[in-house]
């Protein structure tokens, strides 16, 4: 059992999103992670709709 002198470690937060156009979805550390995996995801799974975005 953890003393209560001792720190308790950091937590992390996450934020998870989602592709309305299938069944993909992510956990990321931060909420630029998250975009930038959706648009990898949408640059590889649907190029016609990254390239209207």
């Amino acid at each position: 059992m953890d003393s209560p002198d001792e720190p308790s470690p950091p937590r992390t937060q996450t934020i998870t999103g989602q592709c309305e156009r299938c069944e993909w979805d992510v956990v990321a550390e931060s909420y630029p992670a998250m975009v930038k995996a959706y648009q990898d995801h949408l640059r590889e799974s649907h190029p016609k709709l990254w390239l209207r975005t």
